[in-house]
């Protein structure tokens, strides 16, 4: 009978495991740019996101849009899809290149220059929050699933990368970085 039980009990945690899904958010980098009264100030006028890559379940921008926000400590108004193109002085913007399961060069594609993924089996993006051309927060988000932006899931899971990268209090006052993984980039001297 113990040996049918440890069995039983061993075929159930194999078929959960196989059910179950794993999502990694990486670290938050922030840069000098970076203040929580800044985003909150964005976050309240409706956040503008520019999108690149292969879009989840090729949903529009503005399907992917309307399926985002902002962390619950920040005002909650809706996004918007801008076109990409010359960044202007000043103007903030959350990037959002999809398919980019391994990051992407920050500084760059506040720049305007973005390299495309190319992951399409599972939700990949990489996320920069620029000012301008200057970076101010980014980190990615590997989900296992295909979520699309019909899925309440794709909305939580991209809750989840916008907490990580928009803090409450300020990354640079907060002396946990260790604890919490984030980075902290120097100003250029």
């Amino acid at each position: 009978m113990r040996r049918l039980f440890v069995a039983c009990t061993a075929a159930l945690a194999v078929s959960a495991c196989a059910g179950a899904f794993a999502e990694r958010v990486s670290p938050a980098e922030f840069y000098p740019a970076y203040t929580p009264a800044q985003f909150g100030s964005f976050a309240a006028a409706g956040p503008v996101v520019e999108i690149h890559g292969p879009r989840p379940g090729g949903a529009d921008d503005a399907a992917i849009a309307a399926a985002l926000r902002a962390p619950q400590w920040f005002p909650q108004a809706p996004f918007s899809a801008a076109p990409a193109g010359e960044p202007p002085e000043g103007r903030q913007r959350i990037i959002l290149n999809f398919g980019e399961a391994g990051g992407m060069n920050t500084i760059s594609a506040c720049r305007g220059r973005v390299s495309p993924g190319g992951v399409v089996d599972r939700l990949a993006v990489a996320a920069a929050y620029c000012i301008g051309t200057r970076p101010a927060s980014a980190a990615r988000l590997v989900h296992d699933a295909p979520l699309t932006p019909d899925d309440p899931a794709f909305g939580d899971a991209m809750a989840r990368l916008f907490a990580e990268m928009f803090p409450n209090t300020d990354p640079r006052g907060r002396g946990d970085n260790d604890r919490n993984r984030s980075r902290i980039i120097p100003p250029r001297p």
